[in-house]
C-alpha cells in the first residue's frame, strides 16, 4: 500500500504499481496543477492500482505539515491523517 501527500511522480514510475494507493492533494497547489493529478491518476489505474483521491478544500500543497505557513487548514490535516491510518491499517494489518 502506498499513502502520498501532495504531489504526483514521473508516470513511466508508477508503471506496473498495483498496490493500493491513496492520495491527499491540496485544492491549490502551485506544484501539481489538476490536469497533472488527473493524468497520474489515470495512469496509476491503468496500471491495476485502486486509488482513493482526496482533494482538501481551502488547503495549499504541504496543507498537512505543521513546519510550513501553508498549514492553515488544521482540520484537513486532521481528516488525512485519519484517513491515512485506516487506510494502512484495513490493508497492513494481519
Amino acid at each position: 500500500a502506498v499513502v502520498v501527500y501532495y504531489a504526483t511522480c514521473d508516470l513511466d514510475d508508477v508503471a506496473g504499481l498495483t498496490c493500493p494507493v491513496q492520495l491527499h492533494l491540496a485544492r491549490d497547489d502551485e506544484f501539481e496543477s489538476a490536469a497533472d493529478v488527473e493524468e497520474f491518476v489515470v495512469a496509476l489505474r491503468a496500471g491495476g492500482a485502486t486509488v482513493d483521491d482526496f482533494v482538501y478544500r481551502g488547503t495549499e500543497h504541504s496543507f498537512a505539515n505543521a513546519d510550513v505557513a501553508a498549514f492553515s487548514a488544521p482540520h484537513a490535516a486532521e481528516v488525512a491523517l485519519a484517513r491515512t491510518i485506516g487506510f494502512l491499517h484495513a490493508r497492513l494489518a494481519g
